[in-house]
């Protein structure tokens, strides 16, 4: 849907990356900081800590079952200005 859309622009994809697995792996992140944080977070919003972990732990099942997808399109109108496979995000996928 999307690339038709960015297609029908007149734009050219150059590279299109799932992040779903980056989405997951970051909010597991953010749940064992509020874990350790817990104390902390109580004690400026009580409750906040068990909610913001909840929320959390559905965003991050949510993109591991691959019902949530997230995804980077890199498209371009003309002659890149850059090398799409030398970006970071693109070595690390491949490796």
């Amino acid at each position: 849907e999307e690339l038709a859309l960015i297609e029908q622009a007149g734009l050219d994809i150059l590279h299109v990356e799932d992040l779903s697995r980056h989405y997951a792996l970051t909010l597991q992140r953010w749940i064992d900081n509020v874990r350790r944080n817990r104390r902390a977070i109580e004690a400026r919003a009580p409750g906040f800590s068990a909610l913001l972990q909840q929320y959390m732990t559905v965003a991050r099942l949510s993109f591991e079952r691959r019902t949530a997808l997230e995804y980077m399109i890199l498209a371009t109108r003309g002659a890149p200005a850059v090398d799409p496979g030398a970006w970071p995000i693109a070595a690390e996928a491949s490796s």
